[in-house]
């Protein structure tokens, strides 16, 4: 459980009311999913994993751009090569919190030593394209590096087409 004060009169906080600490990352896709899932309830953006999105609207798709910090993603290295996991999750909401659509899927990253470079400078670099749904007004990015189980959020919001 959390409990924040602030020393200043007329402020507001948004926080979280608590956390769960946990020493190993989860393994099993239960608590994997409830994980991603929960992510999308707070009303703060996660920060275990930096996200920066640009987001394209091409005919009727989101072209979702996203850079992530390189730093909050685990990289294994075997035989020349580095490799990582990512669970991502964007959802499209309502103005109102509906949920009108999403897309889940597990990426793989595998790096020979020229990659490295370019991912150590900048991070690595993942598009999106998803079908745009009407009377959507944000877009909500989540994104679980597998190895470690850092997780982050990021709310974007959407012009209407």
């Amino acid at each position: 459980e959390l409990e924040v004060h602030l020393n200043r009169r007329g402020l507001t906080l948004d926080h979280r009311l608590g956390y769960y600490a946990q020493t190993d990352a989860m393994q099993d896709w239960a608590g994997r999913k409830t994980e991603l899932e929960s992510a999308l309830v707070s009303p703060l953006n996660l920060l275990g994993v930096g996200i920066t999105a640009g987001i394209e609207m091409k005919a009727d798709n989101l072209v979702v751009h996203l850079r992530l910090n390189p730093n909050s993603v685990t990289l294994t290295q075997a035989a020349g090569s580095w490799t990582g996991r990512l669970e991502e999750l964007f959802v499209e909401r309502t103005s109102t919190g509906r949920q009108l659509a999403h897309v889940r899927q597990a990426t793989q990253i595998k790096l020979g030593s020229a990659g490295k470079e370019d991912y150590d400078r900048r991070g690595p670099a993942l598009t999106e394209t998803m079908r745009y749904i009407p009377g959507a007004t944000t877009l909500v990015i989540v994104i679980r590096d597998s190895a470690s189980g850092r997780t982050g959020s990021l709310t974007v919001p959407l012009k209407p087409m």
